[in-house]
């Protein structure tokens, strides 16, 4: 069981689709299970460093936003990803809400576009049976 996080987390993605779609997939009040994944407690990093850095063309900038209270482990001390402030997440999540956000020449240099935010919360952990 891993502790709680004192402070938000996200996690930014580049997704073959249209926004419209990848926002079709997180319907508010979706609950849905998430294998180990790398998040980040430093928010504006996130955004500045994954999501709409290098999107193309029929791409969707994604910030996953878990708030805070979610069970993860702290790996900053061993990431070799200094600047990331790494957690390592996993769970069921419930999908609170979704936002687009516009990003004006502010993501890694690049030109003006859309971030889709996706606010959720983790409910509960994965529980791997042993037998």
């Amino acid at each position: 069981v891993a502790p709680r996080i004192n402070q938000p987390v996200a996690r930014g993605l580049r997704i073959e689709k249209s926004i419209d779609e990848v926002e079709g997939f997180y319907p508010k009040g979706k609950v849905f299970d998430s294998q180990i994944a790398s998040y980040s407690t430093d928010l504006e990093y996130t955004e500045a460093s994954f999501a709409g850095k290098g999107v193309t063309q029929g791409q969707t900038s994604v910030v996953l936003n878990v708030e805070t209270g979610a069970r993860g482990l702290n790996i900053e001390p061993i990431s070799t990803y200094l600047n990331e402030a790494e957690r390592i997440v996993a769970g069921r999540f419930e999908v609170l809400g979704t936002r687009r956000v516009v990003t004006p020449n502010a993501v890694g240099g690049g030109v003006e576009g859309t971030v889709l935010h996706v606010d959720l919360r983790q409910i509960n952990t994965l529980i791997k049976e042993i037998k």
